[in-house]
């Protein structure tokens, strides 16, 4: 749960408070009565946004709950995966399986993020691999990290700090530039804006053809 400086004033100014805050909690059980989600599983978590310097509360903020999802996800996997799971599937069929791995990293944290959620996304990527699943990135927030692509998003491919940015995230994940698609999020937009659409369009076409090659690939083998 994003952007909590901006219904709670003392967390404006300290965000060690975060769970203090009477109108967080309140927004918190709002969230859990609306989307059914238990209110242990709500990380409320401030975004960068003004800030031109690293801010060691916001980082830990976000360090506890992308650390917690990691932690979700290796516990569902170890599960799914069980025998004893009456979801199980033994013998699964083409239909069963995932035709695309996508990871979604944003710029402006690809330096700061932490070595375990890292290795854990290495690790997916391993297994994906020896599966032959294609996989992509999206990197997002790309307007972030370069002042160029705040002003024209179709300087994207220009932008000597996105390059930098793609090149790093490469050499973190082990993916290939050519499978990382910068985007920029909509955020302060009230209108639908058709550059930074078309960026969007392009990713997800991209992960639609990787995925219809992976069916098209393995549907032969299965007949």
């Amino acid at each position: 749960m994003t952007r909590v400086d901006k219904v709670c004033k003392v967390t404006q100014e300290d965000l060690t408070k975060i769970y203090q805050s009477k109108k967080i909690k309140e927004k918190m059980e709002e969230c859990s009565s609306r989307l059914g989600v238990p209110m242990n599983c709500i990380f409320p978590l401030k975004n960068y946004h003004e800030e031109t310097k690293l801010n060691e509360n916001l980082n830990c903020l976000m360090l506890e709950a992308f650390t917690q999802a990691v932690h979700s996800a290796d516990d569902y996997v170890k599960t799914s995966m069980s025998e004893d799971n009456r979801y199980y599937i033994s013998d699964p069929t083409l239909n069963d399986k995932i035709h695309c791995l996508v990871s979604v990293i944003p710029a402006d944290r690809v330096t700061l993020m932490d070595n375990e959620v890292i290795q854990k996304m290495k690790e997916i990527r391993a297994e994906a691999s020896n599966l032959k699943i294609p996989q992509l990135v999206f990197m997002t927030r790309v307007d972030k990290v370069c002042r160029m692509t705040q002003e024209d998003l179709t300087k994207i491919y220009q932008s000597k700090k996105i390059k930098e940015k793609m090149e790093e995230c490469s050499i973190k994940l082990g993916v290939p530039v050519n499978c990382i698609f910068p985007l920029k999020n909509y955020h302060e937009e009230i209108k639908k804006n058709e550059k930074l659409n078309c960026l969007m369009l392009e990713a997800f076409t991209q992960a639609l053809h990787s995925a219809n090659d992976y069916v098209k690939k393995f549907s032969r083998r299965e007949t």
